[in-house]
């Protein structure tokens, strides 16, 4: 009797193993699909655009050859972001065991750098940048991969600028802090995320329909970007949101995580 229920268990181990295997996948598949229809787009009209030229039908040094090269020029621009951030993503899933793990680093040195170099932006598109940090200087996690942190919360703060109302609006980043986690809050008053897609945004190269038509160009995968690099330091990214009204997202990241790439190391 003991036998047929330790057989059973074993049985139902390994079957639970073979579907999360199946599962995991069936995400890379859908991963693959959607990354290469991402890109193929893109890739056709710039061979389109360079083939005209080739054959003679507009000259290159044209008003009309010009604005085409224009605009090859900025799909390669599109393009190259893409890959930039599907590297990104693939880096922090695949990565961890090699990635650069490092002691004590200041989550307000990192939101500080991002501020003066996000500074600029926000100028040129009329929006104040307002920090609220408390505990100046405490918020300090005992392991943590600084370049991702870094490109999480600068995708959030650029993000936040670029969405922000046409005629000015207010970016604001909080930083809190408790006994064991740090909390990190951007928060703008833009154009907000529909109902619909509040849950769907962190999926990867979905965009909401407003933010298309605010800013053409984008990836679409910034939020599984940050999203990946919370959970990487043991944390979680919810988001409020409503449309016209604005977006809050919140990090929250533990003080005292230790990764399993150290610990097993």
């Amino acid at each position: 009797m003991a036998r047929n229920i330790e057989l059973y268990e074993t049985t139902r181990k390994l079957r639970r193993a073979l579907d999360e295997q199946e599962l995991l996948e069936r995400r890379k598949s859908h991963y693959m699909r959607i990354s290469a229809h991402q890109l193929r787009s893109p890739l056709g009209t710039i061979k389109t655009s360079i083939q005209v030229l080739l054959d003679g039908y507009i000259r290159p040094g044209s008003p009309e050859g010009h604005r085409m090269l224009e605009g090859t020029a900025a799909r390669v621009d599109s393009l190259l972001a893409i890959v930039n951030d599907l590297l990104e993503l693939a880096k922090m899933r695949e990565g961890r065991a090699r990635a650069p793990w490092t002691r004590d680093v200041s989550i307000n040195q990192i939101l500080a750098d991002i501020f003066d170099a996000a500074d600029p932006y926000a100028r040129e598109a009329n929006v104040e940048l307002v920090p609220h940090f408390i505990n100046e200087g405490a918020a300090v996690l005992d392991w943590a991969v600084p370049p991702d942190l870094v490109y999480a919360f600068e995708n959030l703060i650029h993000n936040a600028i670029k969405y922000s109302k046409a005629d000015g609006g207010t970016v604001t980043v909080a930083l809190g802090l408790d006994r064991s986690h740090a909390m990190v809050v951007v928060a703008d008053d833009g154009i907000g995320i529909p109902a619909d897609l509040k849950d769907d945004v962190f999926l990867e190269f979905v965009r909401a329909p407003n933010a298309k038509h605010a800013e053409a160009e984008g990836t679409g995968l910034g939020l599984s970007i940050v999203r990946e690099a919370a959970q990487m330091h043991g944390g979680k990214v919810s988001l409020e949101s409503a449309e016209g009204v604005g977006t809050t997202v919140t990090v929250v990241l533990p003080l005292h995580h230790v990764p399993p790439e150290i610990i097993d190391g």
